[in-house]
């Protein structure tokens, strides 16, 4: 259940910080609510659509390339991001303001698009592996996960619904402002997902702090959205204080008393607020704190280096249990990978790592083979075929009495391990 609650988290943290921000864009641009919004519901159907299309594919075809993918969305994202930018700068001129306004309407469905691309897809792919993990859908352990998914998911539409209604008090100033800025925090975030692939394929040139820049960026991804979720929070603070300056007069009584509520109703959602961003907080603390404790893989045993070949005896690995094997490239890369008896004549034998959790690895547990990260039971009859939380496929034969590997089919898989 935890681990499924800090997956869902993740997933929908940035979504969620994103659609929030897109919406303030009313005050920014002057526009009305109900054009804006069906702007926004528009770009978010179609993005809804193609998400559903994409899952479909990556579940049931290898056809989907996630490195061409990521650069598509990306690059979606960055353009209507600049193009937002540009149009917040040029917000003061009266010149063509119809098609300043159909292209600001645009823009906004766009980024709704490529916001719900960016993360909807996995989220997705979460509930699927509810289902995939090799056990009866209507069972406790699947229930509990997915009570973890939904509690993730009403804690932040919670967090960002009392956001969205304090923001309403932002004057035009302060929501180009801060549209400004987020757009330019995400052109930071999303250029090295792009660059990284093409790194990587020697399609652009090598440099060494483009590479450091990349790896940090990769490396503290998270640290990096817990800060603008932070830098988001603050603003309620800010929020309180113009909340506290409204001014409660009217022609009657009944204006009065009506504005005496709606200033009450604003002080209920910034302790909401503020109450579910602690709990938010806390969870990601206590929660990833525990499960990094919670399991440890199990140290990788010895295997026979015969020329370009590894060679394991199968006495060795048939009691039906896991076993971990570690191989080094030339490139001093450790690389792991598993090998599993699935029934009296096959193997099933992957990479210690996965497409979705990447090289977290899996353990053994009550006989059965988890992913660490997610904690998706593996069904056994499916290692050592591409899809889902599967172990990446690695090639093997029998000879002798041995599993025999090509130390090649692993050298082009480094990658996955740097």
């Amino acid at each position: 259940m935890l681990k499924f609650f800090l997956r869902m988290i993740w997933v929908i943290l940035p979504l969620a910080t994103y659609l929030s921000i897109l919406l303030i864009s009313q005050q920014a641009f002057n526009i009305e609510q109900k054009k804006i919004k069906n702007s926004a519901k528009f770009g978010i159907i179609i993005g809804l659509l193609f998400s559903i299309v994409l899952l479909i594919v990556k579940i049931f075809t290898v056809w989907l390339n996630k490195e061409y993918l990521t650069i598509f969305v990306n690059s979606g994202a960055i353009i209507g991001e600049i193009t937002c930018l540009i149009l917040l700068a040029l917000t003061p001129f009266k010149a063509n303001q119809d098609f300043k306004k159909h292209l600001i309407m645009f823009n906004v469905g766009w980024l709704n698009l490529f916001a719900i691309l960016l993360s909807v897809p996995d989220a997705l792919f979460v509930f699927y592996q509810l289902y995939v993990s090799g056990e009866t859908f209507l069972t406790t352990n699947t229930l509990f996960k997915l009570i973890g998914c939904l509690l993730a998911i009403l804690l932040i539409v919670t967090i960002y619904f009392c956001w969205l209604k304090l923001a309403k008090i932002l004057s035009k100033k302060e929501s180009i402002l801060i549209l400004s800025i987020f757009f330019i925090l995400q052109l930071f975030l999303q250029i090295p997902a792009i660059i990284q692939p093409l790194l990587a394929r020697r399609l652009i040139p090598f440099y060494k702090w483009l590479f450091n820049y990349i790896v940090f960026m990769n490396n503290h991804s998270q640290l990096i959205q817990i800060l603008i979720f932070a830098g988001i929070s603050l603003l309620i603070f800010y929020f309180l204080v113009k909340v506290k300056g409204i001014r409660i007069e009217g022609e009657n009584s009944a204006i009065i008393r009506k504005k005496k509520i709606k200033k009450r109703y604003y002080y209920y959602y910034f302790v909401s607020f503020l109450a579910g961003a602690l709990l938010l907080l806390a969870s990601i603390q206590f929660g990833e704190k525990h499960l990094s404790q919670s399991t440890e893989l199990a140290p990788a045993e010895e295997m026979i280096m015969s020329g370009v070949q590894i060679l394991i005896p199968l006495s060795q690995v048939d009691d039906g249990h896991l076993h971990r094997f570690e191989y080094t490239t030339k490139e001093n890369v450790k690389m792991r990978f598993i090998v599993v008896l699935k029934n009296e004549t096959s193997y099933g034998v992957g990479l210690d790592a996965c497409d979705i959790c990447g090289a977290t690895g899996y353990y053994e547990r009550n006989d059965e083979i988890v992913c660490k990260l997610c904690d998706v039971v593996m069904n056994r009859s499916t290692i050592g075929f591409k899809g889902g939380c599967n172990p990446v496929p690695l090639n093997y034969t029998i000879e002798n009495n041995q599993m025999v590997i090509q130390q090649a089919d692993l050298d082009i898989e480094q990658s996955r391990f740097e």
